[in-house]
């Protein structure tokens, strides 16, 4: 005897032979039997079919019941089925989401150069108020303290006057009214390095003119200038022109105290966005290095170093000397 036990009730199973092999038999007799014998087992009962990684889009889903053998029957059962992407994986979104990059980023530029100009508005508004503070400082100080060195100047003037015949009392107060007239040309120079309208390299041609004419002619010293009558409006910050006005006098100074010239060659010009200023004299020259220190030059150097400026000179015993300063524009409208 074989059995077989099916203990699943979602199953069914069953013995099944071919008709051939089916024959009568009587008790007692002997048999050889061949057959061909299966075991088929099938699906029963509800149960559930799973289908991983279907990519989207349309399907049909057909079942048929099947015979034992495995042969279809009847018509069966067609379900069709569409699969719907993601919202993450539709065309629309993607294109959704391509614009709203490009948004972002249009919008991120846009907020950075608003940020930028934001910025430079406010830097703009500074300076504008920094010069007003500067005119105002200049004006107050040419109406005010300029009115009050007059007047001690007039009044000097008067007093020696009247104490003409006084020889006692003449020599102080010409001594008041040189110093009154010496406060009045610094007070000068400090409101025109103070004023914001003479932050050009334009309006620095005129006062360096001026001013070596004048020191160089009170020490008997004749003045060769070779200044350009038309300069460019570039920016030239009043820092940067005072300390470059500086080292100018410095190097007058050295010379009409050391240099024993008799003349002196000054010329200022642009060099590929570059101002140079190159004093030459006829002097004695020296060849010291010590010397060269007690003349003031290491304040010279240093002073064209804070304004990113160089100071170059040149200098041999009995043969003259010649200081060029060089100044990049760049720099000085920083």
């Amino acid at each position: 005897m074989l059995a077989l036990v099916d203990r699943d009730p979602t199953n069914t199973g069953g013995w099944l032979a071919r008709a051939g092999n089916i024959v009568d038999v009587d008790p007692g007799s002997a048999l050889r039997l061949d057959s061909e014998e299966f075991y088929s087992i099938g699906r029963g009962g509800e149960f559930t079919e799973n289908y991983p990684n279907l990519r989207a889009q349309s399907y049909t889903f057909l079942v048929h019941e099947v015979d034992p053998f495995g042969r279809e029957t009847g018509s069966g059962v067609r379900l069709p089925i569409a699969i719907v992407p993601p919202l993450t994986q539709t065309l629309w979104f993607r294109g959704l989401m391509v614009g709203a990059l490009f948004l972002a980023l249009g919008g991120a530029v846009r907020y950075a150069t608003w940020r930028k100009v934001q910025a430079q508005m406010a830097r703009l508004e500074r300076q504008r108020a920094i010069e007003v503070e500067r005119t105002r400082i200049a004006r107050d100080l040419h109406d005010e303290m300029g009115a009050r060195l007059t007047q001690i100047s007039l009044l000097s003037a008067r007093a020696l006057e009247a104490n003409a015949a006084q020889g006692s009392a003449v020599e102080p107060l010409e001594q008041v009214q040189r110093v009154a007239h010496a406060l009045a040309s610094t007070l000068d120079e400090i409101v025109w390095a103070t004023s914001p309208q003479h932050d050009t390299v334009a309006a620095f041609g005129d006062p360096l003119s001026h001013y070596a004419v004048e020191a160089l002619a009170s020490g008997g010293v004749r003045c060769r200038l070779e200044v350009p009558t038309l300069l460019p409006a570039t920016e030239l910050s009043s820092g940067h022109r005072f300390r470059l006005m500086m080292v100018v006098k410095e190097v007058l100074t050295n010379v009409l105290r050391h240099a024993r010239a008799t003349k002196v060659r000054i010329r200022l010009a642009l060099e590929e966005a570059t101002l140079a200023v190159t004093l030459r004299d006829d002097g004695c020259g020296f060849g010291e290095p010590g010397r060269a220190r007690r003349n003031g030059i290491g304040n010279m150097h240093e002073r064209m170093r804070e304004i990113g400026g160089i100071c170059e000179i040149a200098s041999t015993s009995g043969g003259g000397t010649t200081v060029a300063l060089r100044l990049p524009l760049k720099e000085a409208s920083a």
